[in-house]
């Protein structure tokens, strides 16, 4: 294995150590969810402006759980489930609960796009200054970084044929 990808597979694994360190660490210290109708042993890893994210232990691991609550405060609605996707779940949460405007966050299809432009822009001749590079190749790894197989999967939509854009006729 060569060297580059070697360094990024420990990144990789460093960053998912720490997630899951992370969240099991919360896990073990929240206290029990309580909600009419709930079943199971979730427990609060997070909870604002009645919204709640949970986590619950099974199986086959830690399933993640954001809830808005009702106006009483005694039971659950609306449910979004992460299953293992603890980070996705913490996103969710954020721009539920209002911490995050959902405006300003990307989704990781427009992260891709962003990705793949700013990898276009430094492809072409464009005259860029040493610090207009700096800031792109910046984004990049921060994308990167949120989206570590990012680069594969840009390979792999580059073997996949496109369709071309046909505009619909209006009447």
């Amino acid at each position: 294995m060569a060297t580059l990808e070697r360094e990024q597979a420990c990144e990789q694994a460093t960053h998912l150590a720490g997630t899951v360190r992370e969240y099991m660490t919360l896990l073990e210290q929240a206290p029990p969810l309580r909600a009419q109708g709930l079943t199971g042993d979730f427990r609060v890893l997070a909870d604002f402006n009645g919204t709640v994210l949970a986590g619950h232990q099974t199986k086959f691991g830690i399933h993640f759980v954001t809830w808005d609550r009702d106006f009483r405060w005694t039971g659950l609605n609306y449910g979004h489930y992460f299953q293992e996707n603890y980070v996705a779940a913490k996103q969710d949460f954020a721009i539920r609960s209002g911490l995050v405007p959902q405006h300003q966050v990307f989704n990781q299809e427009q992260l891709t796009e962003i990705f793949h432009c700013c990898a276009d822009t430094l492809n072409t001749n464009l005259n860029l200054s040493p610090k207009q590079e700096a800031y792109i190749r910046d984004i990049q790894e921060q994308i990167e970084s949120g989206i570590p197989d990012i680069t594969e999967q840009l390979r792999e939509q580059e073997h996949q044929p496109t369709e071309p854009y046909i505009p619909q006729q209006t009447m």
